[in-house]
């Protein structure tokens, strides 16, 4: 329940995140590298994972 909130606040806020945390469940899942169902500490450490991986990059130049 705890680790379906926080999908569901993601959901909200960042839909795109939200989206690849899903596919990268999803995948996991089907490969069996991780158990269901998905409690939040491990749903945290998805998406670290995830969010590593889609977070944009911005650079400034003066």
């Amino acid at each position: 329940p705890e680790a379906l909130a926080r999908l569901d606040n993601i959901r909200i806020v960042r839909p795109e995140l939200a989206e690849a945390l899903e596919q990268q469940i999803i995948a996991l899942a089907s490969s069996g590298r991780v158990k269901v169902p998905i409690d939040d500490d491990t749903l945290k450490k998805i998406l670290e994972a995830v969010y590593s991986q889609t977070r944009k990059e911005y650079k400034f130049r003066l």
